[in-house]
């Protein structure tokens, strides 16, 4: 999934170089793909801190 993302931000910078970019679909398409680039590093995060968690519980057992 991280590589699709990082194929379709170059696809975007390729149409910012354009005369013609920064339409409201643009936008829109960049506000997208870094809001799922977001969710998908916090999901990475949570499952690191979801082992730690784990991993701190067994030692309490």
């Amino acid at each position: 999934m991280r590589e699709f993302l990082s194929n379709w931000l170059r696809e975007l910078s390729k149409l910012s170089e354009d005369d013609e970019a920064a339409t409201s679909i643009e936008y829109a398409m960049i506000a997208g793909t870094v809001t799922l680039a977001i969710v998908f590093a916090l999901s990475d995060i949570e499952e690191s801190m979801r082992a730690i968690y784990t991993a701190v519980g067994k030692g309490f057992n």
